[in-house]
């Protein structure tokens, strides 16, 4: 009787999730329309001079209902857009923020409150029509297993990037990497993701520059990375490729668009601010020396080729 008892508890529970997190209910919680604007492909970008992003400095994202959440998360997002942010930056983390309103411990629960993160963010983007970077996900497809950022658009579009570079432990674990450097044209300019450590690869640099990338953004908890790492990481795919790096409380730059010759443009303390704006110019980087044209032609011919299996 106890067993059955704790079954039917189950069930009511992944019932009672499917419910409140049913694509429709969350877009009345956010009081947006059920579908996205019909003309969403093919949609172009203007020429962007300066980026505006709001990097979300808080993790404190504890709350019981996705109400609580929608509100906290919403009212970030439209102080963001008060600051006339282009981009809003979110932690990691905040790809599994939905998990912590589980009631039990039940991979259907689990299942139910993932597949909401599309519509719950992709709804927020839409709502205040800004560009959202909300955190990454693991996802289980087919026996698969990948780890993927992803970035909403404010026509309801949903962009993802697979980790490219896995550890030791992600391979036994036999997770799959991605095969392919995705660049995205955006309100901030042409803009690229990665996963934390994963700017330590030339090559991904080099990719993003030749596929037109201006802006990396490395999914970084802030104040968590090592400084030397994000130095020999960021900073030198900056230098290589004259673009800006994005990581955690570091943003890097050419030498010759920081105001000191370092590369530095800002190293953002932790502060009690739950948000922070930086400004990117972009049209300096179109002044910088690209270097020979030769080597920029290689690199555009067959490093975007290098993550497909032959």
């Amino acid at each position: 009787m106890e067993k059955l008892n704790r079954l039917v508890l189950q069930l009511y529970y992944e019932i009672k999730t499917a419910w409140q997190m049913h694509p429709a209910r969350l877009y009345r919680i956010l009081g947006i329309p059920s579908s996205p604007p019909s003309s969403v492909s093919g949609m172009k970008q203007l020429p962007v001079d300066t980026a505006r992003l709001a990097l979300v400095m808080t993790n404190e994202f504890a709350t019981k209902t996705v109400e609580e959440l929608a509100d906290l998360c919403a009212g970030l997002i439209k102080e963001a857009v008060e600051m006339d942010a282009n981009l809003v930056v979110f932690p990691p983390d905040a790809g599994e923020l939905l998990l912590q309103l589980a009631p039990c411990q039940r991979k259907r629960v689990y299942r139910r409150l993932q597949a909401a993160y599309f519509p719950f963010w992709s709804g927020l983007a839409r709502k205040y029509q800004v560009w959202v970077i909300a955190g990454c996900q693991t996802l289980n497809y087919q026996g698969y297993t990948r780890k993927a950022a992803f970035l909403f658009g404010p026509q309801g579009q949903c962009e993802k990037q697979y980790k490219l570079h896995l550890t030791v432990e992600e391979r036994k674990a036999g997770y799959l990497p991605g095969k392919e450097v995705q660049v995205w044209s955006t309100a901030v300019g042409p803009l690229a993701l990665c996963f934390c450590g994963e700017e330590q690869y030339f090559e991904l640099g080099r990719i993003i520059a030749a596929k037109g990338g201006k802006i990396l953004i490395s999914l970084v908890t802030p104040g968590t990375a090592l400084q030397t790492d994000q130095i020999t990481g960021g900073w030198a795919r900056a230098q290589e490729n004259q673009i800006y790096f994005v990581g955690g409380t570091n943003i890097f730059a050419p030498t010759e668009l920081s105001i000191d010759g370092s590369g530095i443009v800002d190293q953002l303390e932790s502060s009690s601010k739950r948000l922070t704006l930086v400004n990117l110019d972009l049209t300096k980087l179109v002044e910088v020396d690209q270097g020979p044209a030769l080597a920029r032609k290689l690199c555009a011919t067959y490093l975007p080729r290098l993550y497909f299996e032959h």
